[in-house]
């Protein structure tokens, strides 16, 4: 009987839609009874592991215990209580719980990062050309043609990423983790980064991987029009070489830089593109620079 209710159960938590209905599933008594459980208790830690928040009673004798989510905003725990101990078959029961609630957590942090993201987008006037990076760690890739036309006014010819000194890396890390509401969910913050050209205040939203994404508009400037603004010069006068024919060590030697710093670029073009190998790259910047996008031909086709 119980059996048929814990399995009844879980469709509770994992047709959630937020944060609270998993909790009010987990919290409410009737996962204790289906468990023998005395009490229930969910607890949020920070990064550092302080408590935050409870949700839940604690209660007395040896407890089960299992993480249920943890991101860089810190930690969600679950921990069940009974004075007469834990049968074997409860806490099997318990682990599974733990198991697939994980697994929704997650499943909700994403929905609600998603969303929060085209929130964001939808919110950003038309006129306006916001920049998009990708922040992992101290690095800081370019994630839209804003912010590669940002990085060729503001980086050197031949960074294809940029490196946040520790300082500002372990600050914009800490501004962020604070900015959650719980391990779940994800919220925009404002932090003052230096991404190559100066001081500014940047958007930005942490994701459950331990990477952010960073938005701001650069000032408006005058450019010239390329035919492919995913790449910056380096990276097109690169292209223009390998689709000559020429080696990255042979294209390397006509701009005066490594072969390795040449297949930096590949790679970043790589990404860019969606490609794998050079034959596709070029296939690809062939087509871009001809006014044909075969990435758009694909998702039509």
């Amino acid at each position: 009987m119980l059996g048929e209710r814990f399995f009844d159960w879980v469709d509770r938590p994992a047709t959630a839609s937020t944060y609270e209905e998993v909790l009010a599933a987990l919290t409410d008594g009737s996962f204790a009874e289906i468990l023998g459980a005395d009490a229930v208790r969910v607890c949020e830690h920070d990064g550092a592991g302080r408590l935050q928040a409870s949700h839940g009673n604690a209660g007395d004798g040896p407890p089960l215990e299992t993480t249920l989510d943890q991101c860089s905003a810190g930690t969600i725990r679950l921990r069940a209580f009974s004075i007469n101990g834990f049968s074997e078959t409860a806490a099997d029961r318990f682990r599974v719980a733990g198991l697939l609630i994980c697994a929704h957590l997650r499943r909700i942090c994403s929905e609600l990062y998603d969303r929060r993201v085209r929130e964001r987008l939808f919110l950003t006037r038309k006129e306006t050309q916001a920049a998009a990076f990708i922040v992992h760690g101290r690095t800081v890739t370019p994630y839209n043609p804003s912010a590669v036309a940002y990085c060729d006014a503001h980086w050197g010819a031949d960074e294809v990423q940029h490196t946040l000194t520790e300082e500002q890396a372990a600050e914009f890390w800490k501004t962020l983790a604070a900015s959650w509401r719980n391990p779940v969910d994800p919220q925009w913050t404002v932090v003052s980064l230096d991404i190559g050209g100066g001081v500014t205040d940047v958007h930005t939203i942490g994701r459950h991987d331990g990477g952010a994404v960073v938005m701001f508009t650069p000032p408006r400037r005058e450019a010239p029009p390329t035919e492919i603004p995913m790449l910056t010069r380096r990276q097109r006068d690169i292209m223009e070489w390998i689709a000559e024919g020429k080696t990255s060590a042979e294209a390397g030697i006509i701009l005066d830089i490594s072969p390795r710093t040449v297949e930096k670029h590949l790679e970043a073009v790589f990404q860019r593109f969606g490609v794998e190998n050079r034959v596709a790259a070029v296939r690809t910047y062939l087509d871009l620079k001809n006014g044909r996008d075969p990435r758009v031909s694909s998702i039509n086709a």
